[in-house]
């Protein structure tokens, strides 16, 4: 480690290095009010930029928000069906009301590689013995992995797995007698809860690999 990052934390060195990153590589949209973090032809990206908005709307009008017709009218549309981010639009909803649910959309997209590779990070350090440029890489090989970016293109809801390498990382603390059996189960079912509520597929695609 060179003797100027040395003297600092590693993890919030590591989270300003993958934040600057995207913020280079994808920051265009927030400065633009009119754009997303996309590809323009998508038609996907209005269908999270509207579930942003509707999950707070629909709690704070005690609305059903599995099920609206303001969508597909008049026949409605069953929202179980759909991969509608509630976790992510109840977890965004001041950014949402503030600036709108595209500005959510594009702040969350450029901040899902940099939690997935912040989160990545934190589990190679422990694996790399405590060593920053191994986890450093390592972090950013998963954060901004071919599919990350892949998914970059519309898919909110595909870009949020920063809990997969947290939920390992939590198995590892439990393996090691830092996490109490109790303390674990609370834990990682309020994680498997959230990833649900990010993505269904990402939840399944980690317990099958993950067994």
């Amino acid at each position: 480690m060179l003797p100027g990052i040395a003297r600092l934390p590693s993890a919030p060195v590591a989270f300003a290095v993958y934040l600057t990153a995207a913020l280079v590589l994808f920051g265009t949209p927030l400065l633009h009010g009119g754009e997303c973090l996309c590809i323009p032809s998508t038609t996907d990206v209005g269908i999270f930029a509207w579930a942003l908005k509707w999950w707070p709307h629909a709690i704070a009008h005690a609305d059903n928000p599995f099920s609206t017709d303001l969508i597909y009218a008049p026949y409605g549309f069953d929202l179980a069906h759909g991969q509608l981010i509630p976790a992510a639009a109840l977890a965004l909803w001041p950014v949402t009301a503030l600036a709108g649910p595209l500005f959510t959309f594009n702040a969350a997209m450029l901040l899902s590689p940099v939690l997935a590779a912040f989160f990545a990070f934190l589990l190679c350090r422990r694996l790399a013995g405590g060593r920053f440029w191994p986890a450093l890489l390592g972090g950013w090989l998963f954060g901004f992995s071919t599919y990350v970016l892949g998914q970059l293109t519309s898919h909110l809801n595909l870009t949020l797995v920063f809990l997969v390498p947290a939920m390992v990382h939590l198995v590892l603390r439990l393996a090691a007698g830092e996490l109490t059996r109790s303390r674990f189960v609370t834990v990682m079912a309020a994680a498997i809860v959230v990833q649900l509520g990010f993505s269904a597929e990402v939840l399944v695609s980690f317990s099958l690999l993950g067994r």
